[in-house]
C-alpha cells in the first residue's frame, strides 16, 4: 500500500477520532512546510494552536515507528509536543516529555489531547504543593511530605 492509500486510512481513523479534517472547523491541515521539511498533518488545537504532528509511511517500509526521528524534527520546528507516527495499519503515540513513542489502538481524540496539553501547562513538581494540614495531619503524613522538600 502506497502512502497516499494509508493516507486514505489515516483519514477515516482520524475522523473517527473527532478530528475534523474539512470546512470551517477543521483542525487538521496537511502538507506543512516547517523550515526542516513538510509534515504530512498538523493537529491543532481549540484555539488554533499546534498541537501534534502527524507523519504517515507506506505500508511497504515496514515498522512505522522507523519514522520517529524525521518526525521529531518537524515537531520541534512546529512547537509540539506530541508526535503520531502511521501507516494503515499501525499509530505510535508519543508525547516529547514523556519517554518513547508507544503503540496505541487509535488516534487520541482533539479534545483529549487538547486535555493532555492544558494539564501540562499547570502541572508543578509535587515539592511545589504546600503540605495541607487539613487534609493529611497524621504524623507520618507530615514526615512524608518534608522527606519530599
Amino acid at each position: 500500500m502506497t502512502e497516499q492509500d494509508a493516507r486514505i486510512v489515516i483519514n477515516r481513523k482520524l475522523i473517527e477520532s473527532g478530528w475534523i479534517l474539512e470546512g470551517p472547523n477543521k483542525n487538521v491541515l496537511t502538507e506543512q512546510h516547517c523550515g526542516v521539511g513538510f509534515s504530512d498533518y498538523l493537529l491543532l488545537g481549540r484555539k488554533g494552536q499546534n498541537l501534534a504532528v502527524l507523519e504517515a509511511k507506506d505500508d511497504n517500509q515496514g515498522d512505522v515507528y522507523l519514522a520517529k526521528e524525521q518526525s521529531h524534527g518537524y515537531a520541534l520546528a512546529m512547537g509540539c509536543k506530541y508526535i503520531f507516527l502511521a501507516n494503515s495499519e499501525q499509530i505510535y503515540f508519543w508525547d516529547l516529555d514523556e519517554g518513547d513513542a508507544r503503540p496505541i489502538e487509535r488516534f487520541i481524540s482533539p479534545e483529549d489531547l487538547q486535555r493532555r496539553a492544558d494539564l501540562k501547562s499547570i502541572k508543578k513538581p509535587l515539592s511545589q504543593i504546600e503540605h495541607s494540614m487539613d487534609i493529611a495531619d497524621r504524623p507520618y503524613q507530615k514526615e512524608a511530605s518534608y522527606i519530599t522538600t
